[in-house]
């Protein structure tokens, strides 16, 4: 079965469980929820992805998940670990067919470990060709930092006005006058569209030498930039569980270079939320 098709006839937006538990990932299951706010929890929520995303025909309001006062709920979005989604003998045309699903949150926030069961998955996915996550993910020995040039990975546009009340223009003027301040050099990468990555993976730029850090927020990008041996300074929410350099402890001259062995535990914890869409459509969620 092709599990990046939308089998599941789902869109965009948060839904709540019609009899209460969490249960399987199809939309006879679950109702579109367009107020979330008086929810209390006693039945099962998730998000997917971002309303903005719909077609206009279909178009949904944004819900910020701070209305809720519960955390019965997961937000079901692209993998923390995006390799899962590069053509691989696991995956071999590139399709989403993987996603995170983190409880109470945007982003995975508790440590807890998911090699097992992935590499399970990816035996199973590769007729044993892939048997271990290791097979598609490098992660490198921090490296040596001999510049002060940085490259600032922001996300796209809507995820700054939606979530944190500004734009993304506001977002990089503030960044860049502090780098300026400090005396660092930049670049700015805007995300690459998915065919715009084929060749020019953020890891790929990242492994030329030529950065010494990155700065993002909301972004996968930071957990990349920890996997090519380099440190990922963040402006704010991220999944870094604490392997990055904060902005504020970076402009007080802190620069945190994480050692292998934590990046490797950091990816054991991301692959805990990491599921494969037929575990969706098995009823299995994360805790």
């Amino acid at each position: 079965m092709d599990w990046s098709t939308k089998w599941h006839r789902l869109r965009w937006g948060w839904y709540i469980s019609k009899q209460g538990p969490a249960t399987h990932w199809y939309a006879r299951n679950y109702d579109e929820c367009d107020d979330i706010f008086p929810t209390d929890g006693t039945k099962h929520m998730f998000k997917f992805g971002n309303e903005w995303a719909l077609q206009e025909m279909h178009k949904r309001h944004f819900q910020h998940p701070r209305l809720l006062t519960h955390d019965n709920w997961h937000f079901v979005d692209n993998p923390e670990i995006p390799h899962l989604l590069w053509p691989s003998h696991a995956n071999p045309k590139g399709k989403k067919s993987w996603v995170r699903c983190v409880r109470g949150g945007l982003f995975t926030h508790t440590h807890g470990s998911g090699t097992d069961r992935v590499n399970r998955l990816l035996r199973r996915e590769s007729s044993n060709r892939v048997t271990h996550w290791r097979d598609l993910v490098d992660v490198d020995k921090p490296r040596q930092l001999k510049n002060k040039h940085v490259l600032i990975t922001p996300v796209t546009a809507p995820n700054y006005t939606h979530y944190y009340d500004t734009t993304q223009s506001e977002w990089l003027r503030e960044v860049i006058k502090d780098l300026t301040t400090m005396g660092f050099t930049y670049d700015i990468r805007q995300k690459p569209s998915r065919e715009g990555r084929i060749g020019n993976q953020l890891v790929e730029v990242l492994s030329t030498g030529r950065y010494c850090a990155t700065v993002s927020q909301h972004s996968v990008a930071a957990v990349e930039t920890l996997l090519a041996g380099i440190p990922a300074v963040t402006t704010g929410p991220n999944s870094c569980l604490g392997l990055d350099t904060p902005m504020h402890q970076f402009m007080q001259g802190e620069l945190k270079q994480a050692h292998e062995t934590d990046v490797e535990q950091l990816v054991d914890s991301l692959l805990h939320n990491c599921l494969h869409k037929s575990e969706l459509a098995e009823g299995l969620w994360t805790e």
